[in-house]
């Protein structure tokens, strides 16, 4: 019986191109759920894949169930794996397991026990430091005197809703949050100036082998935001990467996996994990690492994925056009994770996630949205 992916786009939209992409390349049939009626995915080629569109922005079981319903009639020989495309997808569905079940739907997940010991930060945090590798230094009570430091979240989902680390750089940084945030639904850490950002990209096999990549963060937005221009790198091939999977193994984990590094002069420290779809995932596709390709194999077969992992041909950069000009237009200072280059961005312009065959409406849509203000 044919498998197909069930995507619920609107969010993560770079990440969900780029796993559109490889489906499409893969012949690997999938039905977009819309997240309404101006999702981005309306401006891409795989707006044919739309199967619904959301009434809601909440996920509302009542509206799922229907839709859900629906497909399954349209579709009754297949059975469906979900995309695990956000953080607020993710615990969502592992929270109503048994109900996607009842649709045939499949959630590539670990179990919610072990999905919130990784993706929290506090819980993965703990677990790095008790084996010996490195988190920034907690602060135990913070102050205006504690400036710069970072809020993190406990737990990702704090009373519904979706809880993001807060970058506190200045006391009008500090006056937001302390007007606005529930402070003990947050953990502080000193903030880390200068060094070097990277990412280690794993898809950890339930069939026991791994598929990893990495790469080297030049450009990022303000605020700790989306990396809008990044490079391959080769840490994945280092101790650090074993580290990681020993940790990731011992603790049931599977799946795929982004883990934030902040290298400071020898160390590197854990800043977070992803345990789902990350932005940039343009740079390994195009890059021909099969991170995706693996798990869509594995998920959809239920046998291990035995093609080779080779470096083939010259090493392409990732960039994010869009999220540069909003920076720039909003007068927003972006970070630089290496020595500024801008030069370096440009001669990358062509590589953009979007200014591609199957998305360059959206590329001009997004410039147009940045014109006017709206975004």
């Amino acid at each position: 019986m044919e498998k197909a992916f069930i995507i619920f786009s609107g969010y993560n939209t770079r990440a969900i191109t780029s796993f559109c992409r490889r489906l499409t390349v893969l012949g690997r049939p999938f039905y977009i759920i819309a997240a309404n009626k101006n999702d981005f995915i309306f401006y891409t080629a795989y707006k044919k894949n739309v199967f619904a569109i959301r009434s809601e922005k909440e996920l509302v079981w009542d509206e799922l169930k229907t839709i859900f319903h629906k497909l399954q009639k349209t579709v009754p020989q297949n059975d469906f794996i979900l995309c695990p495309s956000s953080e607020y997808l993710n615990h969502y569905a592992l929270r109503h397991q048994a109900q996607f079940a009842e649709f045939n739907i499949n959630i590539p997940l670990v179990d919610l026990t072990v999905y919130d010991k990784i993706t929290n930060k506090y819980s993965f945090s703990t677990l790095c430091k008790k084996k010996g590798l490195d988190i920034p230094k907690r602060l135990r009570k913070i102050s205006e005197n504690k400036i710069p430091f970072v809020a993190k979240p406990k737990k990702n989902i704090g009373q519904g809703n979706t809880l993001y680390p807060h970058l506190i750089l200045c006391k009008n940084d500090y006056d937001i949050f302390m007007k606005n945030e529930s402070t003990e639904q947050y953990y502080f850490e000193e903030f880390l100036s200068g060094g070097e950002s990277y990412y280690l990209l794993f898809y950890i096999s339930p069939f026991g082998k791994n598929i990893s990549f990495s790469q080297k963060n030049i450009l990022q937005q303000a605020g700790g935001k989306s990396i809008v221009y990044a490079i391959p790198a080769d840490i994945h091939n280092q101790p650090i990467s074993n580290q990681y999977v020993t940790i990731l193994r011992q603790s049931g984990f599977w799946g795929l996996i982004m883990i934030e590094l902040k290298k400071m002069g020898e160390q590197y420290v854990m800043i977070e994990a992803n345990p789902r779809l990350w932005g940039p995932s343009q740079l390994f596709v195009d890059n021909n690492q099969p991170l995706f390709d693996a798990f869509i194999h594995e998920t959809t077969t239920n046998e291990p994925y035995r093609a080779d992992q080779k470096q083939r041909g010259r090493q392409k950069p990732y960039i994010w056009l869009g999220g540069v000009l909003q920076q720039m237009y909003h007068g927003q200072k972006m970070t630089w994770h290496s020595a500024k280059d801008s030069m370096m961005v440009l001669r990358g312009v062509l590589q953009d996630v979007y200014l591609r065959r199957d998305t360059w409406p959206f590329f001009f849509k997004e410039l147009q949205l940045i014109i006017n203000n709206t975004i």
